[in-house]
């Protein structure tokens, strides 16, 4: 057994097609599925496990997981939190994720791991981390970043995910469903994932206004920031698997940062801003963030 994948993972992965068993081929350094007699590559100890094809690839002859590996090449998360009020929402939009984990160690996926800013706060808590994401940049820059034995990389598409059924207990995808082509199809594969009694933790723009360039190489119409998706509280519902449980919080008044008040709440604990925010959104309705926390029946 390779020991950069650990027990953990290889005990929780399964085939992306078909859903077969997986072992781990140590001379070829390869993931092999005895079902289909498939391989799958294993880059500096990160399995990659996609589907040789996929029908959400073809839509619009449009290969996301390609875009998504470009974009991880040019995008640089440093960049943003160097600006004070982008810092300031991603710290409190992490607060808003984190005050949903449960106190005791659990099995987390990151989908959409960014910078690995989940097991960066959630491995010293003790909690085993899957830092996932469809391009295999970020999840190799955040093992890099945050080396733990309970800390791994894989590269996967959250359509298909290469994870047993009821296998996670909490799943994060912060800023990720905007993006994707099927949001219904999206959370379906999430809470096939999800353990009884684990989480779903999704946050995305709120009544985000959609905006389009015309692309001067193909001649299309591209939404800016490539947000596919605009959610509020009315077409969240149809998302969420029939017989769960799931809530919905809006936050991030745009008021309050407007008026620059991070430049004083930053210095303020979680709790206090959370008060001053759901006070600002109530008095002059403008959430900036939603958040939707689904809950799998025991």
């Amino acid at each position: 057994m390779n020991q950069s994948i650990p027990d953990f993972l290889i005990n929780l992965i399964q085939d992306p097609e078909g859903g077969g068993p997986l072992t781990y081929d140590p001379n070829a350094n390869k993931m092999v599925s005895s079902s289909r007699k498939t391989y799958y590559n294993v880059k500096e100890g990160i399995p990659i496990l996609l589907k040789p094809s996929d029908t959400h690839h073809a839509e619009n002859d449009f290969d996301y997981a390609r875009h998504y590996e470009k974009d991880a090449e040019v995008f640089h998360y440093e960049e943003i939190n160097e600006h004070p009020v982008s810092a300031f929402e991603n710290r409190r939009l992490h607060e808003m994720i984190l005050i949903n984990l449960p106190k005791d160690p659990c099995m987390i996926l990151d989908i959409g791991c960014g910078n690995g800013w989940v097991a960066e706060s959630c491995l010293p808590q003790d909690h085993h981390v899957i830092s996932a994401d469809i391009g295999r940049i970020n999840p190799l820059k955040a093992v890099t970043k945050y080396p733990s034995e309970k800390h791994v990389g894989l590269v996967a598409d959250a359509f298909s995910l290469p994870l047993k059924n009821e296998s996670i207990d909490i799943i994060i995808a912060a800023e990720i469903m905007e993006h994707v082509v099927d949001p219904k199809v999206f959370m379906a594969e999430l809470y096939r994932c999800l353990r009884p009694g684990g989480k779903i933790i999704i946050t995305t723009p709120y009544h985000e206004k959609l905006e389009y360039s015309l692309c001067i190489h193909c001649h299309q119409a591209t939404p800016r920031h490539a947000h596919l998706h605009s959610f509020h509280e009315k077409n969240i519902p149809p998302l969420v698997p029939e017989g769960s449980r799931f809530n919905i919080t809006v936050f991030m008044n745009k008021y309050l940062l407007k008026l620059n008040t991070h430049v004083v709440l930053k210095y303020f604990p979680f709790v206090f801003w959370k008060k001053i925010d759901q006070l600002a959104n109530i008095l002059r309705p403008s959430a900036l963030r939603m958040m939707v926390v689904v809950k799998k029946p025991k």
